[in-house]
C-alpha cells in the first residue's frame, strides 16, 4: 500500500530566514527566561527556569535511528551549552506504530512506500 506525494514542492533555500539569527543565539543560550508567563509555564511543566532548554520529541511509538540521532544531538547540545534536555512524547497520532513508511523515488515522482 503506497500513498502518493506528487504534489511536494521543491524548496527554495536560498529564502530560508532563521529568526534569531545564529549570531544571536549564544547570547539567547547564556540567558534566563524573564517574561513571567514563560517563567510560570516552565514551573507548571516541572522545567527549570533559570536556563535554557534544549526540547526534542517524537510520537510515542517505536524510535527508529533518526529519533536517536536527534535525541543524541539535543543531549549534546544541551550539555555543551548548560541547558536542560526536555523529551516530549506526543501522543495524539491514530495509526499504526509498526508498518515502517519510507519515501521511494519513480523517475520524477516521490511516494512513500509501507513495509508492514
Amino acid at each position: 500500500m503506497s500513498a502518493a506525494c506528487s504534489d511536494l514542492a521543491p524548496i527554495d533555500h536560498a529564502e530560508a530566514t532563521l529568526d534569531p539569527s545564529p549570531d544571536a543565539w549564544s547570547a539567547r543560550l547564556r540567558s534566563a527566561p524573564t517574561h513571567p508567563l514563560i517563567r510560570r509555564f516552565r514551573e507548571q511543566l516541572g522545567l527549570p527556569t533559570d536556563r535554557p532548554i534544549v526540547m526534542t520529541g517524537h510520537q510515542a511509538e517505536i524510535w527508529h535511528a533518526g529519533i536517536l540521532a536527534r535525541f543524541a544531538a539535543a543531549h549534546a547540545a544541551a550539555q555543551h551549552t548548560g541547558a536542560h534536555l526536555a523529551f516530549l512524547a506526543v501522543d495524539q497520532d491514530s495509526n499504526d506504530p509498526l508498518p515502517m513508511r519510507f519515501p521511494v523515488r519513480e523517475r520524477d515522482a516521490l511516494r512513500v512506500a509501507t513495509w508492514p
